[in-house]
C-alpha cells in the first residue's frame, strides 16, 4: 500500500476526536486556550490542514510514524507551527525533497528553522501566482523547477557536471 496514498488527514482526525473526548485537565484547557497540541486542534480540518497532513504523513512515512512533536502543534486555520524531532536530507531517505516538491504540489509555504533540540516546520496556506510577486502566490512545482532553470541553466557552474567538463584534463 506505501504511505503515499493513505489517509493521513484522516488519522490525524480520529486522533484529535479521540483526544478530545477525555476531560481536559488545566493543563488541556491552557492548550486549547492557545491552539496548541491535541485540545488545541479543531473539531473539523479544512482543506488546507488536510493537504498539509497528507504531505507530512508522506514525508514522515505514514503521520503515525512522522517525528512530529504533537504537543507543540499550533493551530491556525491558515498555518501550522510545530517541532519535528527528526533532520530532513535531500536522498537518502528523501524527506526534504518530499517536503519541498509536495508542498509545491499542495500550494503551501514551508519554512524550516531551528528550535533548540529540534526543526521548526511552519506551512502556510498559499494561493497559486497570479503575479510575479513572491509573497502573494505559490508556484507549481513546474513553474518552480522553470525558474530554477532560467536561473541555473545547465552551463551554469553550480553544476558538477560543469565541474568535471572543465576540469583540466590529466595527461597521459
Amino acid at each position: 500500500m506505501g504511505y503515499d496514498n493513505m489517509d493521513h488527514a484522516g488519522w490525524v482526525l480520529d486522533q484529535i476526536k479521540a483526544v478530545q473526548r477525555r476531560k481536559p485537565t488545566s493543563r488541556d484547557q491552557k492548550a486549547k486556550d492557545n491552539r496548541k497540541g491535541w485540545f488545541g486542534a479543531p473539531l473539523e480540518l479544512n482543506p488546507f490542514q488536510r493537504r498539509a497532513f497528507t504531505v507530512l504523513g508522506i514525508v514522515g512515512n505514514g503521520i503515525y510514524n512522522a517525528p512530529i512533536v504533537w504537543d507543540s502543534m499550533t493551530w491556525w486555520p491558515d498555518s501550522l507551527v510545530f517541532s519535528w524531532g527528526n533532520e530532513l536530507a535531500t536522498r537518502d531517505f528523501q524527506g526534504l525533497t518530499d517536503l519541498v516538491f509536495l508542498a509545491h504540489d499542495a500550494s503551501i509555504r514551508v519554512s524550516i528553522s531551528s528550535n533548540m533540540r529540534n526543526l521548526q516546520i511552519a506551512m502556510h496556506n498559499r494561493q497559486r501566482a497570479t503575479s510575479a510577486s513572491r509573497v502573494q502566490g505559490h508556484p507549481t512545482l513546474e513553474e518552480a523547477v522553470a525558474s530554477h532553470r532560467a536561473r541555473f541553466p545547465l552551463d551554469h557552474p553550480v553544476h558538477r557536471e560543469w565541474f568535471l567538463e572543465q576540469a583540466p584534463k590529466a595527461e597521459a
